[in-house]
């Protein structure tokens, strides 16, 4: 009797261990659910898009909701484990091999652009991470779209330059004005001087002609 008693307490003890442990486990894959969620939302509430390649095969391990909307996909399933090349097409990665992605500066933003599926193109700026996931390398490509405030840039500099060159023209005027102001002091004081001089010639004479087609001449360069 005291032995059945022992095993039946060995019994209930272990199905007591496996109850415990089955709740733990139970209580883990739900802490690790709730956790999965919580990322995923966190993953899709971020402005800037968000992909993450895996660089064992350079395939798209995920992609948020705001990447999406910037290459215009409208289905996440389409790209899940597709070759991140087909779709992605970075301006970097079209002219080169996909080794800009790993070599590019970690963390630090680099200007480049990427084809839309509607045949469009964005200009981004675009900054690339390397990590660690499950013991694979993997890369998050994070990018915006900056192709509203380029030209917007574009714009202001086109407006500098104007302003610039209206600048210029107007100084250029100025100094024009000036200079005709000056010229025609000189003029005036040539006519005045030739004026004069000619009253004291005789009329008819080759002097007098030639002091009054000098004040004449005067006179109309300063009109």
């Amino acid at each position: 009797i005291n032995r059945k008693l022992a095993l039946a307490c060995i019994s209930c003890v272990q199905n007591d261990c496996l109850k415990s442990e089955m709740e733990k486990r139970r209580l883990s894959e739900i802490r690790a659910i709730e956790h999965r969620d919580r990322m995923n939302r966190i993953f899709n509430s971020v402005h800037s898009g968000l992909v993450l390649i895996n660089l064992t095969d350079y395939t798209i391990s995920d992609i948020n909701d705001s990447a999406l909307k910037i290459i215009d996909i409208p289905n996440r399933d389409t790209l899940q484990n597709q070759p991140c090349r087909e779709w992605l097409k970075f301006g970097s990665c079209l002219e080169k091999a996909c080794s800009p992605c790993t070599a590019a500066p970690a963390g630090k933003p680099m200007e480049d652009t990427i084809e839309t599926c509607s045949g469009g193109t964005v200009i981004i700026a675009r900054t690339n991470i390397q990590m660690s996931i499950e013991g694979r390398p993997h890369l998050l490509v994070s990018f915006m779209d900056i192709t509203k405030q380029k030209k917007l840039e574009e714009e202001q500099e086109k407006m500098e330059l104007q302003l610039r060159h209206a600048q210029k023209m107007e100084a250029v005027g100025t100094l024009s004005g000036g200079i005709a102001h000056d010229f025609n002091n000189i003029l005036q004081a040539i006519s005045a001087q030739a004026e004069l001089l000619s009253m004291d010639e005789e009329e008819g004479t080759e002097t007098h002609q030639g002091l009054t087609d000098i004040h004449e001449g005067a006179q109309r360069g300063g009109e």
